[in-house]
């Protein structure tokens, strides 16, 4: 039993993301853990999509109920095929604490859309302005969009890639979104800010990668990318 007269404990440190991001290393921490897991970690894809799909037949509400918790336990799968053999029913984990766990998604969700307004909307004004500037030349509208989507890449790489590790903190470490998106963003900064833009193009790049092998690709890229991100935060909260 505590003693009353002691002084109350400190609440638990947050994670001061002291470690260093090398994104290869995280690439080839996904492909390993991938080779050794496969059958868990695209199977999670697979179910994933499935419940993906089945929601957005049932129209928008069912989709924007189950979407979140199942990205969570998807980001919860990838965490524990880091500490060891990933169980498949984690994927759907978050169903049972539902009332935990969709608030901080949705927050996170909305939040991850802010963040990548300024770049979309540059990009499109940019394109919007050209169209009607140079209607008449194909080349100039042509030159526009070209610039106007190098405009949202750079967005993308730049900034939003700082933002990578947020939901992963959110589901390892609980914290807010809010919380979360600030940390990432800290945790990313100096030299981990290069590895981060450098690993996000490494996700698109698989991304894309996988959609050209038949679509089947995208299982395996999606399953590869997932755990990636999860040891790149792991590196940043200096734990890998």
């Amino acid at each position: 039993m505590s003693n009353p007269f002691d002084a109350p404990a400190a609440p638990p440190a947050a994670p001061t993301g002291t470690g260093h991001l090398d994104a290869v290393q995280a690439m080839k921490d996904g492909w390993n853990l991938l080779m050794e897991h496969f059958v868990v970690l695209a199977g999670a894809v697979i179910v994933s999509f499935i419940l993906y799909t089945i929601s957005a037949m049932l129209c928008l509400i069912p989709i924007f109920l189950v979407a979140p918790v199942v990205y969570w336990g998807h980001i919860k799968l990838s965490l524990d095929a880091l500490d060891g053999p990933p169980q498949f029913e984690t994927l759907l984990e978050g169903f049972n604490k539902i009332g935990d766990v969709w608030l901080p998604m949705i927050a996170l969700f909305v939040l991850q859309f802010i963040a990548a307004l300024p770049g979309a909307i540059l990009s499109q004004m940019i394109q919007f302005t050209a169209g009607i500037l140079a209607e008449d030349s194909v080349l100039l509208v042509l030159a526009a969009s070209l610039f106007g989507t190098v405009i949202s890449l750079g967005w993308s790489i730049g900034i939003l890639s700082r933002f990578l590790p947020a939901p992963f903190l959110v589901v390892d470490r609980g914290m807010g979104p809010a919380d979360a998106m600030a940390e990432a963003w800290n945790m990313t900064d100096g030299a981990n800010w290069g590895q981060a833009a450098l690993l996000y193009a490494f996700v698109a790049m698989t991304g894309v990668i996988g959609l050209f092998i038949c679509f089947v690709g995208v299982i395996p890229a999606q399953a590869l990318t997932m755990v990636a991100m999860a040891s790149a935060t792991r590196q940043l909260l200096g734990e890998r």
